[in-house]
């Protein structure tokens, strides 16, 4: 998961800074990175106390992390007393609130989740936390607990795979390898972009990973030729709708443009179910490669518990192609599953 980055300018939103310069604050005060950050040279003073507005009294100053830490400090105490979160009805906080409902994500989780997010759009915190080199996993977590103020049990639980924020495709974790703190975590793409823009719908939010499919074009009629599948099919997936069994899966396969993508429509207008459609490309018309796909998919199967609904894995071969370098597979497949209940 490794991976290194062009930095950027801070595209955090101006309301969401306090929250985010406490987190530094933190790390520089509390944690002791400061004279880790000025020792490797990787950082200066001036950037490092730039979100603070303050700059050293005098040059000696900017190599001097006691004297340093005590600016830092005065300021993480103003901060501290103002107990900055997030604006509560910005489009972010809402976005964010919707999200931990959709996905069921507790309170530690959204923090975590959170934090994620905003580190990597202010320059200063992420540069610092790059800064601290090669972690473990366990260093990791009491990072996240540390800059956070939460128990290290509970943001352990927050990030273990069988988590909701794992098994859910938001983040994906490396627990093995000792990568520095961005490459021990890869947020879905485009996820803050999404949350900070206003959503008429509440899963607009996830327009990059499954969206809404369109009507059938047919219906049950046009395919006389299967009413002997259908017969078996239909009442297997009601029988699953019904009891809300969880891995319920039907693969449909056959030539390229055989039809198996608007017989899946007409499956799930037949039975009244809403049908989703895991994305193949971004709003921009961009393709989405196998393993962002999948991990959509496992999105998908997380938030859409609501109601009778169905979701399309269409073209699932690039998945099965990309996690097992297999060229063989076969060229055309196309999953319908049922939501888990």
């Amino acid at each position: 998961m490794r991976r290194r980055r062009m930095k950027q300018l801070d595209m955090l939103p101006r309301a969401f800074r306090p929250l985010a310069h406490l987190w530094l604050a933190r790390l520089l005060v509390n944690h002791g990175k400061l004279a880790q950050a000025l020792k490797s040279e990787r950082m200066s003073a001036e950037e490092l106390l730039a979100p603070f507005k303050l700059k050293a009294v005098q040059e000696a100053d900017s190599k001097d992390p006691a004297r340093l830490a005590l600016l830092v400090q005065g300021h993480l105490v103003r901060l501290e007393a103002g107990n900055p979160g997030l604006p509560a009805h910005s489009v972010l906080a809402v976005n964010l609130q919707r999200l931990g409902d959709l996905v069921g994500l507790n309170s530690t989780e959204l923090d975590v989740l959170t934090f994620l997010l905003l580190g990597r759009q202010l320059t200063t915190l992420e540069r610092l936390l790059d800064v601290i080199g090669s972690i473990s996993s366990s260093a990791f977590h009491t990072i996240v607990a540390g800059v956070l103020k939460l128990p290290l049990a509970g943001v352990q639980r927050a990030l273990v795979p069988s988590g909701r924020l794992s098994s859910s495709g938001l983040v994906k974790l490396d627990l093995t390898n000792k990568w520095d703190f961005e490459s021990k975590f890869e947020l879905m793409p485009g996820l803050f972009e999404r949350l900070n823009a206003a959503q008429k719908k509440p899963y607009g939010i996830f327009a990059n990973c499954f969206v809404p499919a369109p009507k059938a074009l047919l219906g049950p009629q046009a395919y006389g030729h299967l009413q002997e599948d259908l017969a078996t099919l239909k009442p297997f997936l009601q029988e699953a709708i019904l009891r809300r069994r969880k891995g319920v899966n039907v693969l449909l396969h056959g030539r390229p443009g055989g039809g198996k993508t608007q017989f899946a429509r007409m499956l799930a207008a037949d039975l009244g179910c809403a049908l989703y459609e895991v994305a193949s490309e971004t709003e921009d018309r961009e393709p989405i490669g196998g393993e962002s796909r999948f991990r959509s998919y496992n999105l998908s199967q997380t938030i859409l518990h609501d109601g009778a609904s169905l979701v399309l894995f269409d073209e699932v071969e690039d998945v099965f192609r990309q996690m097992s370098g297999d060229e063989t597979t076969a060229a055309a497949a196309t999953g319908a599953a049922s939501r888990p209940g």
